[in-house]
Formats: structure tokens, sequence, C-alpha cells
């Protein structure tokens, strides 16, 4: 991106394609030329992408791109992404490490998603905070497609927020953390700046939930509402119609509370300072004052640009009108200029070596003709000159030739290893976590025979006489039925925190356990006959067993592996359901978090280990 003047910005958004050319004026830059294109409106999402078709053979037609940059935007919605804290380490392993993790975290396939991060030092003891974004590999391809028959030259794909941060940033330039809301007409997309790393969520509320309270009061057709929300200012009933949309507003607000609320939890040391709210359906008089009031936060309206400025043969008051929903677009060309703070694109990696190769080829191009240049001139000028002369000129030639030839190679060597190189890297990533799991099960086991152990043998009923079919046995003997571990907890908490969905709490306690090193376990059992003396006795086993604690909480959980009720009490064992019962016996679950140096930390304490408790018997936790 070094060196380019003019780029091109394409927003492709739910009713729109918002077009905008910037051009580097000295130290700024300003728009030279715009433009917005309606996407035709259609409740059948099936026949999207024939519509989004048809809007850019439109776009095209209307303004000729030729060969200028062009940077698209993908929607929020359709992009996966996961910040996490990358340990203070030397600069190559940073791209080992968030492989790894991007593995872990993405849920898909790496090979079936393009994706790609950012790293930003987080200031606290080396730590830094990678953004990683992700989508699939068919959504890409699918809107290449569409482009290629308008010969674009597609330098980069951005996710419409991290667009939308890139231009509030370069044209605002807020020093504190902040806030961008981007109301559009299917989502709207929570966005937080902080220093050089982001955040960000699309929200499910947004313009065309508006247009569709006007449609339903109304009873009136999509166009005729969608023109009715543009015009409500405009109208002698503003303060009755806004009274009719109030009931979203305020699912609006709450979804901005509840969103927000989470981001502190994850960043509990950061405060936002500022919020913006851009896009059109902030035009919406009274809008702003409602949301904060509702927020609690003061909302700042991005009305007009202030460092970009506008050159005179742009139509100013159409690009005035416009200019809400330009946020995006202004980003897409501020980065396809080199000027974006967040510099990121989700261009497949072999269409960006093409386009390098390309670069290179374009390069030696030169080089060969601005030789041969030199060799005509040296020609007609130094008709006189020595042969010894004309043979280095022909070695400079041919050396640039084989780099170039050299180049090509190493290329297709590179292409034809990557298959390879992503197996081993695979590869090597299996059974790095395969010491806990082995020291995990050995130490159930063990309690399992501790416990059994110190049954007493019950020997068959003398009445039946049936020998060797009724065996002595142990009652209250048990044997481990399941086991799981992994960084997710198998119990995740619904209502422990209101303004937090499954995935989000399921995001949270996975960091929060990978951070601090620990892995969950749980475990089923199944205890022989029925009494709860038993049970107990084998309970007060598993307390002291040395590395292990127990997961408590008052909250009603959602179980992730199968086995008890899909709703039970986090609680250090839940009991199953009738149905889960076997014959004369007792089936039950146990959760912990494992946590492998606490037996050492327990001696140092100068104390029994928990080890050493339930070797002597304890049945104390």
């Amino acid at each position: 991106m070094f060196g380019r003047t003019v780029a091109w910005g394409l927003d492709v958004g739910s009713a729109t394609i918002k077009a905008v050319k910037l051009n580097r004026t000295g130290n700024g830059v300003a728009v030279v030329d715009f433009d917005v294109v309606e996407i035709e409106h259609s409740e059948d999402d099936s026949t999207r992408p024939a519509r989004v078709r048809a809007a850019l053979a439109e776009l095209a037609k209307r303004k000729k791109f030729g060969n200028t940059p062009v940077l698209f935007s993908v929607p929020g919605n359709q992009v996966f992404f996961r910040p996490f804290n990358l340990p203070a380490v030397g600069d190559r392993k940073v791209a080992e490490i968030v492989n790894y993790e991007a593995r872990q975290q993405v849920p898909f396939a790496l090979e079936e998603v393009v994706w790609d991060y950012q790293v930003s030092p987080s200031g606290s003891g080396g730590e830094s905070t990678v953004s990683l974004v992700a989508i699939r590999k068919e959504i890409v391809d699918r809107l290449l497609e569409s482009l290629r028959e308008f010969n674009l030259n597609v330098v980069g794909l951005a996710p419409s927020p991290v667009a939308v941060l890139n231009y509030v940033s370069y044209d605002l330039g807020p020093a504190e953390t902040s806030l961008i809301l981007d109301a559009g007409a299917k989502v709207t997309d929570f966005v937080i700046l902080h220093g050089n790393s982001f955040w960000f969520r699309p929200l499910p509320i947004a313009g065309e939930d508006i247009t569709h309270v006007f449609e339903q009061k109304f009873r009136m057709p999509h166009a005729e509402a969608e023109g009715l929300k543009l015009k409500i200012g405009e109208s002698k009933q503003a303060e009755k119609m806004f009274q009719v949309v109030e009931p979203t507003l305020r699912s609006l607000a709450g979804e901005i509370q509840r969103t927000a609320g989470y981001y502190k939890s994850l960043s509990r040391d950061v405060r936002i300072g500022r919020v913006f709210g851009i896009g059109h359906t902030f035009a919406l008089p009274g809008l702003v004052e409602f949301l904060s009031r509702n927020i609690e936060m003061d909302v700042e309206l991005v009305s007009a640009p202030q460092r970009v400025s506008v050159s005179p043969a742009v139509d100013t008051t159409w690009f005035a009108e416009e200019f809400p929903g330009m946020g995006a677009a202004l980003g897409l060309a501020l980065q396809a200029l080199g000027l974006a703070r967040i510099k990121m694109s989700l261009l497949p990696k072999a269409l960006v070596k093409e386009q390098q190769a390309g670069v290179r080829r374009y390069f030696y191009g030169a080089v060969a003709a601005a030789i041969v240049g030199a060799v005509t001139c040296l020609g007609l000028h130094t008709q006189g000159a020595s042969k010894e002369v004309d043979e280095q000129i022909e070695k400079m030639c041919q050396r640039f030739n084989d780099v170039a030839k050299q180049q090509n190679e190493v290329d297709a060597k590179d292409k034809a290893s990557k298959p390879r190189r992503e197996q081993l890297q695979r590869w090597s990533k299996i059974g790095a976590e395969r010491g806990q799991y082995s020291e995990v099960l050995e130490k159930l086991l063990k309690a399992v025979d501790t416990h059994n152990r110190g049954l007493t043998v019950v020997p068959p009923p003398a009445a039946l006489n049936q020998g060797d079919a009724f065996p002595e046995h142990r009652e209250g003997e048990v044997v481990l039925a399941a086991f799981y571990m992994s960084w997710e907890n198998p119990l995740v908490a619904l209502t422990s925190r209101p303004e937090m969905d499954f995935p989000q709490e399921r995001e949270l306690q996975s960091a929060q356990a990978r951070k601090a090193k620990r892995m969950y376990v749980a475990a089923k059992f199944e205890c022989r006959g029925d009494s709860f003396e038993n049970f107990n006795r084998f309970e007060g086993v598993l307390k002291g067993v040395p590395g292990f604690q127990t997961v408590m909480s008052d909250a009603k959980a959602r179980w992730v592996v199968g086995g008890p009720p899909k709703q039970v009490k986090l609680s250090f064992f839940d009991w199953g359901t009738k149905s889960d019962r076997q014959t004369n016996a007792l089936t039950f679950w146990a959760v912990w978090q494992f946590v492998p140096d606490a037996p050492v930390s327990a001696a140092a304490a100068g104390g029994k280990t928990r080890e050493a408790a339930a070797g002597a018997g304890s049945v104390n936790p």
C-alpha cells in the first residue's frame, strides 16, 4: 500500500453499496468521488447474491474504476472475532502461538476460513493483546466471484466494524478509549477502540427493525415505511411516531448496556471515555438524546467529516446527506492508502501472493525496460564505447532475468509445500497436554481404588443359592463411567451475569482458565446400591484428591457434555435423574478445576497435602 495516492473504498451493506474515492493531498486526504447504489429490497435472503451483483453492475456502469486499488468490506455479523492475551515471548514465537490459538478458538477448521490478526502491546508485564478475525472461505469466494466480472483491482477485504473504527480514528482522533455505534440497516456495530487494540460485536437491532415497526403499525409497504422513517423529523406527529418505536429503541439501549458490561468484565481496568454515533439511523429525531439517557453515556453524533476534506468537484450537498452512512467506506479507502490504524485484511493468501508476484514482475519489467533504455541511449551517444562495457551491461540484464526466474521458482515451491507444512503443524500439536490427562485419570482411578478397598465384602444371599451366578461383591463399590477434561467449563452459568449469554460465558471462563493454566475435569461415577452412606464416603475421598479445586456457584447452569438434566445446579456434584440411574445403583457427576501444583503448594505451606489426607482415610474436603 506504500506509495498509493488514490484508492476506492466499497462498503457492501444490507441495503446499499457505498463507494468513496480518496486522494492524498499533501498532509491529508480528500474525497474526490463517491456514489451510493441501492440493493433491491427482498425478504428472500437466497436472492441476495443476485441483488448485490446487480447493484455492483450498476455501480461499475456509473464509475470508471480502472486499475485504481479497491478495498471491500465484509459485514461484521459474518466475521468471527476473538481477542486473547499473548504472554511476553520473542517475535519468532508470536506467529506460532497465534496459529495454535487460532486452531483452538476458531470454531471451524483453519483450512475452511480466511483469517488475520493484529498484535497490540497491553502495557502490563510485557503481555500483548491479539485481535483475531476469521471468515468462512465460501463467503469470500462468493464475493470475489461477483467482483471478477467487473475487473476491479481488489487489494483487500476488511470487516466493516474495523473500517468504521479506522475512519473515526483518523478523522476524529480520540485519545481516550472510545465506543463507536454504527447503526446500519440490519445490525448496529458495537466497536471499542482502545489504544492500538479493538473489540467489536454486531448487535441485532438496527434501522430495519424501526422500519418493520412502521410497517406493522400502519400496515404499509416496506418502501413507504422506510420513507416515513427518513422523514419523521418533518412530520407534525414526530413525537407520537417516536413513541411507536420507543420499545425497539429501548431494546437497542439494553443491548448496548449488556455488551458494554460484558466488555468491561473482560477489561476491568478500561473505562469508556467517549461514545460516537454514526449511521443513518441516528438521524431519527431524539435518538441521540434517548440513547445518551438510557445507556448513561453521552453520545456524540458524527454528522460531518473533520480532517477529511471534500473536493469542490464533488456534489457536496448530496455527500452531506449520505455522509452518516459513509464511515465504513471512508475507513476502507484510508486503509487502502496505508493510513489506517488497524491494518487487517481477509483477502485469501493465495490471491495476495499472486498480486505480489504481479508487482514483482512489473518491477523487474520496469528495471529491464530502464536498462534497455539506458543501453539504447548509450548506443546513441557512445557509439565508440568499448566492447567490454557492452558485455557488462548484457551481464546485468542476464542477472536481473536470473533473479526473476529464481523468485518464481521459490514462489512455486512455497505454494507446493504449504499443505505439507500445515499438516506438520497440526500433527505437532497432538498430545501437547496428554501428560495432564494421564495424571488426572490416574488420580481418579486411585481415588476409586482407595474407596473400594475400604468396603466390606458382602457374600451372596444364602437363600438364593446361585453360586457363581451371584458372586461376592462390595456394597457401595464405585466405578468410573465417563471422563471429560477441557479448558472449557462443562457447566456454564447462565444467570449469574444477566448481560452475558451462553457463548460469551464459555468464552470468558475458557480464557480465564487458560490464563490461570487450569483445566476443567468432569467425571461420571456409578455407585453400587442405593445407600447414600457409601456415596458420602466416596465423596469425601474425591474432595481429598490433590490438585483438584471444587467449582461452586448458586446460579443455574447448562450442561455441555451429555448426562445430567439440561438445567442443573453448579456445585461439587450433581445428581442424575431417575432415568440416568442404573438398577440398584446411584449415578452422579463431579466437576473440578485441576491445579497441577496444588500438592507442592500445600507442602510448602507446612501442612499435609490432600493426598496424604486421603491416604489417612480423611473424608473432609
